[in-house]
Formats: structure tokens, C-alpha cells, sequence
């Protein structure tokens, strides 16, 4: 005799008993909108205590979603598990008809825990009928032996406790609500729920949020815009100084150093830009002189010029005595001062003027030139030997005369220079 015969027997047996116990249900509470609801039971026999749990006890009439039936076996005096025990669980609905993947009893052997598991999947409807066992209409309705007992000890019926069950429903809710507690309920804000035989609504994830009510999808947090955690109601504009660039952030960006934003919620930042501050000019500062063929350029590194239009006026120094301007420049680092003359000194200041002031270099180095120097000809003395000169004279005495010719003639004793 299989034990679903047995089963069967029971209603015949012990109809005051079985039907007593069917018709008061165990139910868990939820604790949370979409939450599992859970059952835990408690029996003894034979010296053994079996404690019932199942995950779920109610389902929605997917097909897909499961509730685990767990046995824990543990001696009653003890309270220390008892393994090696042939739990066996069968499982019926709608007028005694066999529950998914049952096909009738199932056996566990308890495990060094002492614990048999059996999934209880749901039916892809609940299909309600009303066929003479409306106790099992619209629920599954879970039964427990122990076979390794002899006689098996049918421990859900036996004890005149209640008989484990899970409700389900096939129920469609419209998108944007779940099935919760028997009926449709809409998804809060910061949530959103898809419909049909769902369970639970759905947290929007970072990025993303949902002011409103009943929703079948959240929203994304736009430009300018982030949302740093689930189940938000709202985005949060980025603060002054951050920005954000893409939709569905998590968090701002601050700005790079040297830019910031003027108001929240902006999606990028814009450079600082400091006051136009106006002032008298700074000093020009390198000056120096150099002279060339009576000419002197003056050389020299303009200073600031406070951000205003500025010219430089250079002025000369002749011997240390101020001379006066020679020369204004704007835009340009030297000028040439020429028709200089010689054997003097030559120095220079450059003043950079603008309509708030103006300022005066140091004096630069001092610089000259010497008068030309003409060369005389160079004269050649030549010694040249000429020979004496002779003379001649003539002498007379009386009637004779005569000749003397010398260097220096002289006329002999008598006679006289004719």
C-alpha cells in the first residue's frame, strides 16, 4: 500500500480528526509589502520533535516560484539531531490532486543535521474548484511521515495540530503594482513594480528615481542631476563648485582647480577669471647703453603696465646733469639717441608712464667717445757733402797787377785788392 492510499484512508478513518485539522490553517505574517511570509510548526512522537518550516507560505500561481518545506528531526529529551530518518512529504490541492513535482509521496533521508528539505513548487494557476473537497481548494495542503517508524508514524495528522499549507493566487496586477496580501497594491515612491503575479515591488537602483506612485519603471537622474542610493523619490542637484556631465549619476564631480559654477544643477564648469585690477606702471628695470659712431642706444626691460596703455620716455644725463627727454617709445625695448659729441658722458633713466602714474628705472651704465686725432708727415733729413768753393781776386801793385785764387784769397805783402 503506497502512503497516498494511505492518505486516503485517513478522511475514512478519522473524518472527525483530518478535517478538524485542515480547516484551521497556519498562516505567517508578512513583514514587509511583498515579503516572504513564512511558517514554522512544531511536533512530537516517538521521543522525536520534528520542527516544520516553510519559507513561503504564500506563493503566487507563476509556476516558477518556490517554498522549501524543511524537517529538522532532534531527540525530544536531548535536542540533538537525529540523522538517518526517512522523512517522507506529500503534497495535494484542489481536490486531492497531487501538488508539482510531487507525483505523490517524496522521502529525504535527514542529514548529520537532521534535516530533510523538500522545494514545494507553485502551479501555473490556481485554478479553484469546487469538487467536494473544498477544504484543499486554492492552497496546497502539506503532509509529513516518518517512515522510518514501523508502523510509519504520520506525524502532521497524528499529533491534532494543523497541517502545514501555502496559499497562492492568479491574480494579474496592472504594471506598476505587485501582489501583496491578497490583492494588488501599488509600488511606493522610489520603487516600481512590473505586474502580473509579482511579489514585491523593486527599489530604484542609483542613478535613478521615482517620484510617483504605482510606476512601472523608475526614472534617470538627468543632466546636472545624480542620485546616490535606492529606492529614491528624487534626484539631487549637484551643489555649487561640482557638476555632472551624463545622465544617470551617482554622484557629482567637483570642479578642476580654478573653475567652479554660479548656481546647482549644472552639468559643467567655467574658468574663473579674476578682476581686471588697474594701477601705475612698475619700473623698468635693465638699462643699459651702448655707443657707436656718436650714437647711443639705449636698451632696457619694460616694467607692468598696470593694464593700461603705457609709453616709456627715456631721458639723458650728460656728465651727470639732466639733459632732458630724447626719446618716447610704446611697444618697443630701445632707442637709438644720435648727433652725440665727443669727450663727454652719457647716461640714461627710462621713466614708463601711464594715466595712473609713473615709474623711473635706475640710471644706466655711462658711456663716451674721444674727439678724432689727425697724423703729421713724416719728414726725412738727407746730409749732403758739397765741396768747398774756390774764390779768385786780383791783386795790384803799381802797374803790375795779379791773380790770387783760394778758399779765402788773399793778396801777397805790396800789393792791394784791386
Amino acid at each position: 500500500m503506497t502512503k497516498a492510499k494511505k492518505f486516503m484512508t485517513i478522511p475514512f478513518l478519522a473524518a472527525a480528526v483530518v478535517f478538524s485539522l485542515i480547516l484551521v490553517p497556519i498562516m505567517g505574517v508578512a513583514t514587509q509589502s511583498g515579503a516572504s511570509v513564512p511558517t514554522s510548526l512544531t511536533y512530537s512522537s516517538s521521543g522525536l520533535t520534528y520542527s516544520i518550516s516553510l519559507s513561503d507560505s504564500v506563493l503566487p500561481a507563476d509556476g516558477t516560484s518556490i517554498s522549501t518545506l524543511t524537517i529538522t528531526v532532534t531527540d525530544a529529551s536531548t535536542n540533538a539531531p537525529v540523522p538517518g530518518q526517512n522523512i517522507g512529504a506529500d503534497c495535494i490541492f484542489n481536490g486531492n490532486q497531487v501538488c508539482p513535482t510531487f507525483n505523490g509521496w517524496r522521502n529525504v533521508i535527514t542529514d548529520a543535521a537532521g534535516v530533510s528539505s523538500f522545494a514545494v513548487l507553485a502551479p501555473p494557476t490556481s485554478g479553484c474548484t469546487s469538487n467536494g473537497y473544498s477544504p484543499y481548494n486554492c492552497k496546497y495542503f502539506l503532509f509529513i511521515d516518518n517512515y522510518t517508524s514501523s508502523p510509519s508514524d504520520y506525524i502532521s495528522v497524528a499529533q491534532g495540530g494543523p497541517i502545514p499549507e501555502i496559499s497562492f493566487n492568479d491574480v494579474s496586477c496592472t504594471s506598476g503594482n505587485y501582489f501583496s496580501s491578497g490583492t494588488c497594491v501599488a509600488a511606493t515612491p522610489g520603487h516600481y513594480a512590473t505586474g502580473g503575479a509579482t511579489t514585491s515591488q523593486i527599489a530604484c537602483q542609483v542613478g535613478h528615481y521615482q517620484p510617483n506612485s504605482g510606476q512601472s519603471t523608475c526614472l534617470t537622474a538627468d543632466v546636472g542631476y545624480y542620485v546616490a542610493f535606492t529606492g529614491a523619490a528624487s534626484e539631487v542637484a549637484a551643489p555649487i563648485g561640482s557638476y555632472v556631465s551624463v545622465t544617470g549619476s551617482s554622484a557629482p564631480t567637483p570642479c578642476p582647480s580654478g573653475s567652479t559654477t554660479s548656481s546647482t544643477g549644472q552639468s559643467a564648469c567655467v574658468i574663473v577669471v579674476p578682476p581686471i585690477v588697474y594701477s601705475k606702471p612698475t619700473s623698468p628695470s635693465n638699462v643699459t647703453a651702448s655707443m657707436s659712431n656718436g650714437t647711443a642706444t639705449v636698451s632696457f626691460s619694460p616694467g607692468n603696465s598696470g593694464n593700461l596703455p603705457t609709453y616709456n620716455q627715456i631721458d639723458m644725463y650728460i656728465n651727470g646733469v639732466l639733459a632732458g627727454n630724447v626719446c618716447n617709445v610704446s611697444g618697443a625695448s630701445s632707442c637709438p639717441i644720435s648727433n652725440l659729441g665727443p669727450d663727454v658722458s652719457f647716461t640714461f633713466t627710462v621713466t614708463a608712464i601711464n594715466s595712473k602714474g609713473s615709474a623711473v628705472s635706475a640710471l644706466s651704465n655711462s658711456v663716451s667717445y674721444a674727439s678724432p686725432s689727425f697724423a703729421l708727415p713724416t719728414t726725412t733729413t738727407t746730409t749732403t757733402t758739397v765741396p768747398p768753393v774756390m774764390k779768385t781776386i786780383t791783386c795790384v801793385k803799381g802797374a803790375s797787377s795779379k791773380k790770387v785764387t783760394a778758399l779765402n784769397p788773399v793778396c801777397p805783402a805790396g800789393y792791394k785788392k784791386k
